[in-house]
């Protein structure tokens, strides 16, 4: 014999020790017929079949055997397996889908809100309502736009307020500068056309008449307006801080109130960098104060002074004009000193006056530093 499967058929074995139960197939085949059966073991069904080899001349000359499994059986047995572990799984996938629809809604709820709320926040936002915020209390993504979101809007308040003041800024130096120049076109030249003519009439009238009392009255009182109002133009005057360092400006500031008034102006400055609103604040204060000297106190001589105090910048101004109680409050409020003091409010700044009636006035201002970097 010859096998296809020799280590449970070896070759040259003898047919009828091997398959002594299906020789009378096999003898059938070796006659010349066909012959088939099937053979029932403990745990599946053979089914087997012996087919006649014939010569050319059309006679026996062998048989060729072939057992194999019962494929029928086992296909309707697969078969019936699959239909049944098909309709499992569709059972099973009726059943979880609601399940899984019901916890994915339950768990995409509150993203879903979260969004909702973050599009109707940013809607409102950008149609100007700029006090919208979202309230955060989760650390996922949806979390970090949110915290974005609101970060966002506090940049962009900050900002526009930021414009706001210095539009409005820009406003009252743009109205500065017209009440300056109408004050230096039409009062003024009014106020010098009135000194000349009372120099006229001092000249013109004798010096024992009695007029010369109230001509020279009038010419004193006409130099002194015209003086109060080159320090009022001079308080007015826009000093330019874009191209010019703080002390720069300062003593170009000075420099006008000697050339103008004939006030002479020590000055002591250290130049330092500081912050743009820092250097803008310390020349007003300095314009202020050095109009207050010029138009009220009638001082002579300022000495004006800026230098780096411990972990400070310190602005010190001192008159020697005729000084003033300063627990007055009508005169303290038309120095304009809480105009002063807000100024230094704003950059948490120090504010120190001290003056007394036929002393001077001397006023200190002290800003941190750390508003400068």
């Amino acid at each position: 014999m010859a096998s296809s499967y020799p280590s449970r058929y070896p070759a040259g074995m003898p047919v009828s020790a091997l398959l002594p139960e299906q020789m009378r197939a096999i003898d059938q085949a070796l006659a010349g017929q066909t012959s088939t059966g099937i053979e029932h073991l403990s745990s599946v069904t053979l089914r087997y079949a012996a087919e006649p080899v014939e010569s050319k001349d059309s006679r026996p000359i062998g048989a060729i055997f072939l057992r194999a499994p019962n494929a029928q059986r086992d296909s309707i047995f697969s078969a019936f397996s699959s239909l049944l572990f098909d309709f499992t799984d569709i059972t099973l996938l009726l059943l979880v889908t609601p399940v899984g629809v019901f916890f994915g809604w339950i768990t995409t709820r509150s993203l879903v809100r979260r969004v909702q709320q973050l599009v109707v926040a940013t809607t409102q936002f950008a149609a100007g309502d700029y006090t919208q915020r979202v309230h955060s209390t989760h650390r996922d993504e949806i979390g970090r736009l949110e915290e974005q979101f609101n970060h966002m809007a506090e940049q962009l308040v900050e900002q526009i307020s930021q414009r706001q003041h210095l539009a409005e800024q820009n406003a009252r130096l743009a109205e500065r500068s017209r009440i300056s120049r109408e004050l230096h076109d039409a009062i003024s030249q009014d106020l010098f056309s009135l000194s000349m003519l009372a120099g006229g009439l001092q000249s013109a009238v004798p010096t024992d008449s009695p007029f010369q009392r109230q001509i020279s009255t009038l010419e004193l009182t006409t130099n002194s307006m015209i003086r109060e109002m080159r320090a009022l133009l001079l308080e007015l005057r826009p000093t330019n801080l874009e191209h010019l360092c703080l002390d720069e400006a300062l003593a170009e500031l000075a420099a006008a109130y000697r050339s103008r008034l004939g006030i002479r102006i020590h000055i002591v400055l250290t130049s330092m960098p500081l912050e743009a609103r820092i250097e803008h604040a310390l020349l007003r204060i300095t314009q202020e104060a050095l109009s207050n000297a010029a138009r009220h106190a009638h001082a002579t001589e300022i000495t004006l002074a800026l230098a780096p105090c411990g972990e400070a910048i310190e602005l010190c101004i001192h008159d020697n004009g005729r000084g003033f109680t300063t627990k007055d409050p009508g005169l303290r409020h038309g120095l304009g000193l809480h105009l002063l003091q807000e100024r230094v409010d704003e950059l948490h700044g120090y504010l120190q006056l001290e003056s007394h009636p036929g002393v001077g006035t001397t006023l200190k201002v002290r800003i941190p530093l750390e508003e400068s970097l």
